[in-house]
């Protein structure tokens, strides 16, 4: 799973493919990709 969070209205979500559109204020390619807390942990380590 991989996190996307919209760049315009901040929404974060996990899903296997990046969607295109955010499903939450509709923005076209505004998902970017995240870490998620467990890969910047492991990274600490």
């Amino acid at each position: 799973m991989v996190q996307y969070r919209c760049m315009s209205c901040k929404y974060r979500m996990e899903t296997e493919k990046k969607p295109k559109r955010c499903p939450w204020c509709d923005a076209d390619d505004s998902l970017r990709e995240e870490q998620s807390a467990d890969d910047l942990l492991r990274e600490l380590q």
